[in-house]
């Protein structure tokens, strides 16, 4: 659910979470330096020490060297998260169903997969390239959800009067209690969003991306215990976009 906080709790928060961010910005800048130096070091000393080495001793440098690079591509993507929300923005209209459309099309989703998609607009302002990442995010979020791949995805928009909300849904099992409170977390040392490919979990990517175009994003749930993402984006429909079809709605398979 959407927790609500004062609003001078709310600038202290935003605050002390930029000054973090800053700090790690430059530290993760600084480390990615010193792990490449290490590794030019250990380079040379093997290099230098080739003739006379064992092969347990050549193992040893491997993994040496194994280890900087895992460690030096954790800074990268640590790295390019922070500077995720300083990239500018390019601002303009986006047409919704094609930009679902691309991301569904990119996901190659399995036809066990179903994507239900219904909208009440046919366009929005914003980003489109950083909209489209938060969708693409999102969709592959709640299509790992789904047992074996099997099931449905619903995307539902409506107006709000700040903006558009859009909420994702899927027929997997319930967002749980302890995911909840780790679905946005930067780095959970104990889950990987891809096994083996990185170290920002869950939808930590689209919280900051949406949190840096104004809006918010958070787990929703309705009476019956069903849990979806519920994400609210700023900005105005542009006049006349609104679609046309009575319920708004399609199936994709």
């Amino acid at each position: 659910m959407f927790e609500s906080i004062s609003e001078s709790e709310g600038g202290n928060i935003d605050r002390k979470d930029s000054e973090f961010d800053q700090l790690m910005y430059v530290l993760t800048h600084d480390f990615k330096a010193a792990f490449r130096s290490v590794y030019s070091l250990s380079d040379w000393i093997r290099s230098d020490l080739e003739p006379h080495l064992t092969p347990q001793t050549r193992s040893y440098f491997e993994l040496l060297q194994a280890r900087v690079r895992s460690l030096n591509s954790a800074l990268e993507e640590l790295h390019a998260f922070l500077r995720a929300d300083r990239e500018p923005l390019h601002m303009g209209k986006i047409d919704i169903r094609a930009m679902m459309d691309e991301i569904v099309l990119a996901a190659g989703l399995p036809d066990t997969c179903r994507i239900e998609i219904g909208l009440v607009s046919r366009e929005m302002t914003g980003d489109r390239e950083r909209m489209g990442r938060i969708f693409g995010e999102l969709i592959d979020h709640a299509f790992r959800n789904l047992p074996e791949g099997r099931g449905c995805i619903e995307i539902e928009q409506s107006e709000i009067d700040e903006g558009i909300r859009f909420e994702i849904r899927n027929s997997g099992p319930p967002i749980g209690a302890d995911s909840e409170r780790s679905l946005f977390w930067v780095i959970d040392p104990g889950v990987r969003t891809h096994p083996g490919k990185g170290m920002i979990t869950g939808l930590a990517y689209s919280k900051k991306l949406v949190e840096s175009i104004g809006g918010r994003i958070g787990v929703v749930r309705d009476v019956r215990g069903s849990t979806g993402i519920r994400m609210d984006i700023p900005g105005l429909v542009g006049k006349g976009d609104r679609n046309e079809d009575p319920d708004g709605a399609s199936d994709r398979g």
